[in-house]
């Protein structure tokens, strides 16, 4: 009697270790076509680039790339589109990377696509002229907007074009976002007084000591707090490009 329930309780087991290997098989996904008219395209004047192929009716075509080129989960960013009723897609895009496609519809999905994007000559023309052009304007709003304005309250400039050059006090950096504080007001022995926040969405190579100029928006005023345990108001700066002078 025993043997006999040792052998029943065996083919039960067996039977339910069956019928869950048959259930996880059921929900594997299927591999659906994705393919791109080129894997290796330029923007134009306009500093696009326009991403086509074909995949599926009516499918999701998710596009991810890292616009920081770090390697950082947090700086991934997706965009998104459907293939038409042919299967055709398109997406239009403006950085200078790799931009990693994957197909999806219902619980099927493709294999991974890389098509890699870089500025022509045209479109490196377009962005030289741009950055002279908004450097200037950043130039010219900051010689209208003095430290001592902005000390004052500095949200009343918040999104004002903005340019300072300074000397680095401390750069911290964290989750693909580089915050520093820098002297701005340089005297005439060259010492450095007057302290901004800048804060940069991305990584740089500038340091303690540096001597840096950075370009971008007013943040408003930006509170930290202090190694004794208070709370500073400064300045902030929304840099959108930093250069290390020295």
């Amino acid at each position: 009697m025993k043997k006999g329930m040792v052998l029943l309780t065996g083919f039960l087991l067996a039977f339910s270790i069956f019928v869950v290997g048959c259930g996880k098989e059921s929900t594997t996904t299927n591999s659906i076509q994705l393919s791109v008219d080129d894997t290796n395209i330029q923007t134009g004047e306009t500093i696009t680039a326009t991403i086509q192929g074909k995949t599926e009716p009516n499918a999701k075509v998710e596009i991810t790339y890292d616009p920081v080129g770090m390697g950082y989960e947090e700086d991934i960013k997706k965009l998104e589109t459907t293939a038409n009723s042919d299967g055709n897609f398109s997406q239009d895009v403006d950085w200078q990377t790799d931009y990693t496609l994957i197909a999806k519809k219902d619980n099927n999905k493709s294999k991974k696509v890389v098509v890699t994007v870089t500025h022509s000559d045209a479109a490196k023309q377009t962005i030289d002229k741009n950055n002279t052009e908004n450097e200037q304007n950043y130039k010219d709003n900051a010689k209208s907007i003095s430290y001592q304005m902005l000390n004052k309250n500095a949200d009343t400039y918040a999104d004002e074009p903005y340019y300072i050059k300074g000397k680095v006090v401390q750069a911290i950096e964290e989750s693909g976002t580089t915050l520093m504080r820098v002297n701005v007001t340089e005297d005439e022995n060259g010492y450095y007084d007057d302290t901004m926040a800048v804060i940069y969405d991305g990584y740089t190579d500038a340091v303690e000591n540096d001597i840096i100029e950075a370009y971008g928006t007013i943040y408003g005023n930006y509170t930290y707090e202090t190694t004794i345990g208070g709370e500073m108001r400064i300045p902030g700066l929304n840099a959108e490009s930093i250069n290390i002078i020295k």
